[in-house]
């Protein structure tokens, strides 16, 4: 038989033999796909798939905040899921969700761009001033 089942925005279906398999089938997508953005609680999520070099990231991600919220599988069975705890086992903040901020940069350009360049104050030693009072360099 073959059974469809809705997530959120997300519909898969698939063929299975017996009732017990269609529950298998659809208990594993309610795990990770019936979820809400963790960050603003949004039910609009899709899907993101990126591949770079030899690795494959999947993730869900928030139309409405653009926060993020990455699947890890299993290459052995195939099975997937969202990590929820750090590598400590300490829980993760917003459930696993988090939205892309490169430090030190501003919200307002979407987190991406480059920053005007800041030349740090570094403190001048007096031993190094010449004569005149000017610093050699």
């Amino acid at each position: 038989m073959r059974v469809t089942y809705t997530a959120g925005s997300v519909t898969i279906a698939s063929e299975v033999k017996t009732l017990a398999e269609a529950m298998e089938f659809a208990g594993s997508i309610a795990e990770v796909f019936a979820e809400k953005c963790g960050c603003c609680g949004s039910n609009d999520i899709r899907l993101g798939f990126q591949s770079y070099q030899d690795k494959q990231f999947r993730k869900l991600i928030c139309n409405k905040c653009t926060a993020n919220c990455l699947i890890f599988s299993n290459r052995d069975n195939g099975s997937v899921w969202i990590a929820r705890k750090d590598k400590d086992g300490q829980k993760l903040p917003s459930n696993g969700w988090s939205i892309y901020k490169p430090s030190g940069q501003p919200r307002g350009n979407g987190g991406y761009g480059s920053a005007p360049r800041q030349e740090p104050d570094l403190p001048v030693n007096e031993d190094s001033r010449l004569p005149d009072g000017e610093v050699p360099f």
